[in-house]
């Protein structure tokens, strides 16, 4: 169901650990988002507060420090010292009811120095990082895909039950990852700068009740109140666990200012959940139905609606309001993706907004969008139906999984649909039935009371 995608915790993130002279450099990759969110100069007991916070997945890609001049190989993988399981057992963090830092031990795979991008004229630090264990994923994902295409091939007949995304799947690079940095970014009209703040040690989180350790009050259950949705707890907790750099704390500090006034006017109420991740996924995959697409276009216009917030207000007050700007501070921060003009991402919305319309069947949102209108004609969406001469389960089910949830228009031969049936009906009713005629009856059903 939706409701669980709007409010699914996010999968777990490749991470790799690039070990470096001024410290380490951790590299999340989301296979969900496919962003690579990448901090700079961490100590040990920075990556090992990140690791306990938010478990890696399988397995963890370290890249050891290139002057090493045996590459790492004389190094106990389970002894680095960022790893959490190196702690005593007095000293282990509870994440929920698990009784070890991370919940289990994940593998640490040693990358090896052929791997490891190199430096080269005009390719940042950050890039690099990027570039190594995003490409280190990926040779994981193709090792995992071509085990299962052998699988598949010895399984005989079997084979063809893999998934299509499975037999084909399009070449994916570091290209297609969208990278988000932990330092500040450059604005329209500032200057790009290496400041970070600096993230939380491991002790000093738990004794802010941010490690969910049963012996600490919650700092997020204290702060926000227990209406607070699950993405919004989410969102405080790692922006505790990692601080933003000053610039977007400042947008967020003027952010929420504005938002205290009272004398600026209220936000709109919005009908829109929070998108996780797995929707990305989703529709990357092909496998979005309707229903998320509907979602989609709540939570586009709902953004669309709040990029409008400063016009609105500066010609309401004679004067200019900071709403959106610092909004979109945040945005690209969190996203990396860059905001130049919110006028032209509020139709980049629109255009999106319209593209999906034109397929997904908009009859049955579940509340009206100011940014759409919707064309949807009722009797495009009724199954076909003429009466007890057919029984309606066979119209339902070869009708009803497009019915309602895409537009006719959008399918190629829709259009033969209701003509084909209704020969399909009449057919029935003279050589099954015996009828001696058609005749229908006001309710579009067909008579058959002539029948023999």
């Amino acid at each position: 169901p939706l409701e669980g995608l709007s409010v699914a915790t996010p999968g777990r993130s490749y991470v790799g650990v690039i070990e470096e002279k001024a410290g380490y450099t951790l590299v999340e990759v989301s296979a969900e988002e496919r962003t690579a969110a990448v901090s700079e100069r961490l100590t040990s007991e920075a990556v090992s507060c990140r690791l306990v916070a938010y478990p890696p997945a399988d397995p963890l890609f370290f890249a050891p420090f290139s002057a090493d001049t045996t590459g790492g190989m004389k190094r106990r993988l389970d002894r680095l010292p960022f790893l959490p399981w190196r702690q005593s057992s007095h000293s282990v963090v509870h994440v929920g009811s698990l009784s070890s830092p991370m919940g289990r031990k994940v593998r640490v795979k040693m990358l090896p120095s052929s791997l490891v991008v190199s430096p080269a004229p005009g390719l940042s630090d950050v890039e690099r990082a990027k570039q190594t264990i995003v490409s280190a994923f990926l040779r994981l994902e193709d090792d995992s895909f071509a085990r299962a295409t052998n699988d598949s091939a010895n399984c005989g007949e079997k084979g063809n039950s893999l998934p299509p995304k499975k037999r084909e799947r399009k070449r994916v690079s570091h290209d297609d990852f969208v990278t988000i940095t932990q330092s500040s970014i450059k604005n329209n009209n500032q200057q790009a700068s290496n400041t970070s703040a600096i993230p939380l040690h491991l002790e000093t989180a738990t004794q802010l009740g941010l490690m969910m350790d049963p012996s600490i009050p919650s700092l997020i259950s204290s702060v926000l109140p227990d209406s607070a949705p699950t993405s919004c707890r989410r969102f405080l907790r790692r922006w505790l666990l990692i601080p933003p750099p000053p610039s977007i704390a400042d947008a967020m500090s003027r952010l929420v200012r504005h938002l205290k006034d009272e004398s600026n006017r209220a936000l709109p109420s919005m009908n829109a959940p929070p998108l996780t991740g797995k929707v990305t996924s989703l529709i990357r995959a092909g496998q979005a139905s309707a229903s998320v697409y509907r979602e989609i276009l709540s939570a586009l216009d709902a953004a669309s609606e709040i990029l409008l917030l400063d016009e609105i207000d500066s010609k309401s007050r004679g004067g200019s309001c900071s709403l959106v700007n610092p909004l979109t501070q945040i945005l690209q921060h969190e996203t990396g993706i860059n905001v130049v003009n919110p006028k032209n991402l509020r139709t980049n919305f629109l255009d999106a907004m319209q593209l999906i319309e034109s397929v997904v069947s908009t009859q049955y949102l579940e509340f009206s969008l100011p940014n759409l209108k919707c064309k949807d004609e009722l009797n495009e969406e009724e199954v076909s139906f003429f009466g007890d001469v057919v029984p309606q389960a066979f119209f339902d089910r070869n009708e009803i999984v497009w019915r309602g949830r895409v537009k006719p228009t959008a399918l190629e031969h829709a259009d033969r649909v209701p003509e084909a049936a209704k020969r399909l009906a009449e057919t029935i009713a003279l050589d099954f039935w015996g009828a001696k005629m058609i005749e229908y009856d006001k309710d579009g059903k067909i008579d058959l009371s002539n029948a023999k």
